[in-house]
């Protein structure tokens, strides 16, 4: 039951991170010609929609367990929806790269893995691969930040962790009406990792220019 669960919450993430990837993807070349970060972006998003085939066999696999938005936990449907009705670079370059990438890491590595035979097993760690280089990307646009070539609105930040952290205080809702949590260190690593991300923002923040995210609406 757990296992399913989680391959339903990802399978969601993936398949739905696509678009906002994609999204997001524009609006970086509006602003920046980096060849390097542009073919990031496109290996990001075939490594979203690979991802989310492979989630969907396994679920297949297990008995064709249901993979559409309802069957995701409602407070993962509440962070993406918050990020794709947003269409904001800030809120995606947090939600994304600050706090959904390395959270899922962490629920593959800590709950899912020891729930796999062989063979998803392999695939997995495959994609335990992907998200550990996507989390590396967030150093790299930040450090574009750092250098004023990108902008952001700290406050579409600060809102997206707030989103982030309501949606899944109590964990990820099992059939049952349990709840499903990171295992308290895991979890204490993620608070952690958290609180440096809130602490770089507020570095982030300057009056006097303009932020990417209000200057330009995505369509």
């Amino acid at each position: 039951m757990l296992a399913e669960t989680l391959m339903r919450q990802l399978f969601f993430g993936e398949s739905h991170g696509v678009g906002i990837i994609r999204t997001f993807q524009a609006q970086c070349a509006g602003f920046l010609a980096d060849p390097a970060l542009e073919e990031a972006l496109r290996v990001q998003i075939a490594d979203e929609s690979r991802h989310a085939r492979a989630y969907a066999r396994m679920l297949v696999k297990r008995g064709g367990v249901r993979v559409g938005p309802a069957a995701a936990d409602p407070g993962w449907r509440t962070i993406v929806g918050h990020m794709a009705a947003a269409k904001s670079f800030s809120t995606t370059l947090i939600g994304i790269y600050g706090l959904m990438e390395p959270f899922n890491l962490l629920s593959l590595e800590n709950l899912l893995r020891p729930l796999l035979d062989a063979s998803e097993l392999a695939e997995v760690d495959q994609i335990a691969r992907d998200e550990a280089r996507h989390i590396g990307m967030f150093d790299v646009l930040a450090e574009l930040v750092e250098r004023r070539i990108l902008r952001v609105d700290a406050a579409e930040c600060t809102e997206m962790i707030r989103v982030f952290f309501d949606a899944l205080k109590d964990g990820i809702a099992l059939p049952s009406g349990e709840r499903a949590r990171l295992p308290r260190g895991a979890w204490r690593d993620f608070m952690r990792h958290a609180g440096q991300l809130v602490d770089r923002i507020a570095t982030w923040h300057d009056p006097a220019s303009p932020s990417l995210s209000s200057a330009t609406t995505w369509h």
